[in-house]
């Protein structure tokens, strides 16, 4: 049996304007079962200056199977948010995390 989660997200440019650089979100669905993360699926977001794509919001799904042995109440699901600063020398910097718990 498989399920979907539906997610909408937007950014923010907080810099100053002169970024020319691409904001990458990455976004991981995870179950946690006896303290051990497993991604289930994730999904690519890119923001990029140059196109002022910034105030966009983005829609997409993660998919992922959801046994009978993982609806238990002991098993967490999260989406984790991770973001990176990809510059034009190639360079990646981590810029933050958010996590989410998803309830079932």
């Amino acid at each position: 049996m498989s399920d979907r989660l539906t997610v909408f997200i937007s950014f923010k440019n907080q810099t100053n304007g002169s970024s020319t650089g691409v904001i990458k979100i990455l976004a991981l669905l995870v179950v946690t079962i006896n303290n051990r993360e497993t991604v289930l699926d994730r999904h690519e977001v890119h923001f990029i200056s140059a196109l002022d794509n910034y105030k966009e919001k983005q829609k997409f799904y993660v998919v992922y199977s959801r046994p009978h042995q993982l609806r238990s109440n002991t098993h967490h699901y999260t989406v984790r948010f991770e973001a990176y600063q990809l510059n034009e020398n190639e360079s990646i910097e981590f810029l933050a995390v958010w996590i989410y718990p998803v309830p079932f």
